[in-house]
């Protein structure tokens, strides 16, 4: 269907906002996520949308879980994974892709990872979200979302089709702060 259709048994949106907060709440309950940082209301919007639709910051709508990655330094990883077979080795990701593999996973599960600094934010056509899946681990290049009231894919399409170049930082390699990102 369009994207701006609206059809019958569609939820409201509300509804969604209002149980991704509740699941926010719950993870950050459970110390899964870290407290959160209040988020703002969209005040300017970029554009007009359908009525039955809302703007809202990506902190209201993903899972940060970006105290979990954790950087190995390629030698140390070269020296945990010598004399395996490919069969023990995990993916190793960072800021746009993946780097290497490793002997270990920090996550289990398919999750959104948007670069954090090095990823080419202002370069037209290029990727900056990108989605793994199964037992994997993650550098501390990259941050780490799990859609709540989106799904995972949606959110990879809608945020490799933003413009950066008010959102990062820095002069010779672009910086996306969980505080630029979530608002």
């Amino acid at each position: 269907g369009g994207l701006s259709a609206r059809h019958p048994g569609d939820g409201v949106v509300e509804h969604a906002l209002e149980e991704a907060d509740r699941q926010l709440q719950q993870l950050e309950a459970e110390r899964e996520i870290l407290r959160r940082t209040p988020t703002r209301a969209v005040a300017d919007p970029p554009f007009d949308i359908p009525t039955w639709w809302r703007w809202a910051p990506l902190g209201d709508l993903v899972a940060i879980l970006d105290f979990r990655p954790q950087p190995i330094k390629q030698e140390a990883r070269l020296a945990r994974i010598a004399g395996r077979v490919p069969d023990e080795l995990f993916p190793y990701y960072g800021a746009t892709q993946q780097a290497g593999v490793i002997d270990d996973y920090l996550f289990d599960e398919e999750l959104l990872l948007l670069g954090e600094n090095g990823a080419p934010f202002l370069t037209p056509g290029k990727h900056v979200a990108y989605l793994a899946h199964g037992k994997y681990w993650v550098n501390n290049h990259a941050h780490v979302l799990r859609g709540l009231a989106v799904s995972n894919r949606f959110l990879r399409i809608a945020l490799n089709r933003v413009d950066y170049a008010n959102f990062v930082t820095g002069t010779t390699r672009l910086k996306l702060t969980q505080g630029r990102m979530i608002n």
